[in-house]
């Protein structure tokens, strides 16, 4: 387990997560898209530069969102630190079909208008710090995971499930959405710091806040030598960041058998 947890921690995991990606990355180009001379491809999207070169937008990634994406998109919504949210409103989705998302009606009744002291992530999981006049002294959260295509935008789109509008500090209106197509994405909402902890404490070290390959190794150590590889990546619990693509690739790069 160690020995194989050193060669995945140095030939691939650690170096992968030394920096954020600021653009979408360079592939070949997608499967889908090898079907399709670039003058097709073209007349279709008006583009003659496949979908796979381009550069995104600003709080528009195009990979399925795990570490890298997560990171970069709490650092993309981190701009709006310092505005005041000062309505919510659930569009559509699950939480319109099953029900108002953990403690949104509290937040809403107790909290807004909010500030939003701070943006942050650890793995995959996306966190709003948030503060308002109304209640002094609680400092709540608005909680935040991806799913496989969930996004935070400042476009409007037919898959918005949520927004948030606010003022800056030039008094500027805006609103921030949550655009989810398959709706795997999840949103809560807490007015008890100490249960933010406690949420951020059953998370694992995070590859992008500085897991070293020592520490891997430490974690990898205690895992049951029955536990498949892929398994134990997968699990957030013991470290986070890892998804199912990053996972292949780390895999595929270190030649393990998952």
């Amino acid at each position: 387990g160690g020995t194989l947890a050193m060669v995945l921690a140095t030939c691939w995991i650690h170096p992968l997560f030394t920096t954020v990606p600021a653009t979408r990355p360079e592939f070949s180009c997608y499967a889908s898209l090898k079907r399709f001379p670039i003058d097709v491809w073209a007349q279709r999207t008006g583009s003659s530069v496949p979908a796979c070169r381009e550069r995104r937008a600003p709080l528009d990634l195009a990979m399925m969102p795990e570490g890298p994406e997560c990171k970069r998109m709490a650092d993309e919504l981190s701009r709006f630190q310092g505005n005041v949210i000062t309505k919510m409103e659930i569009l559509s989705g699950r939480y319109v079909d099953n029900g108002a998302p953990k403690n949104f009606d509290e937040f809403s009744e107790r909290m807004i208008p909010a500030k939003i002291d701070k943006v942050g992530n650890k793995g995959k999981f996306i966190y709003f710090l948030c503060s308002s006049s109304r209640t002094p002294g609680v400092n709540a959260s608005i909680w935040s995971t991806l799913g496989m295509s969930g996004r935070w935008s400042i476009t409007q789109t037919v898959h918005t499930r949520f927004v948030m509008e606010m003022v800056d500090s030039e008094d500027k209106d805006l609103s921030v959405y949550y655009n989810d197509v398959r709706n795997f994405g999840t949103l809560a909402f807490s007015l008890d710091p100490a249960e933010l902890e406690s949420k951020l404490d059953s998370i694992g070290p995070a590859f992008l806040d500085g897991l070293t390959a020592l520490e891997f190794i430490k974690i990898a150590k205690r895992q049951k030598e029955s536990r498949f590889l892929a398994v134990f990546l997968m699990d957030q619990k013991k470290t986070s960041g890892i998804g199912n693509y990053i996972l292949s690739e780390c895999l595929y790069k270190s030649k393990l058998d998952p």
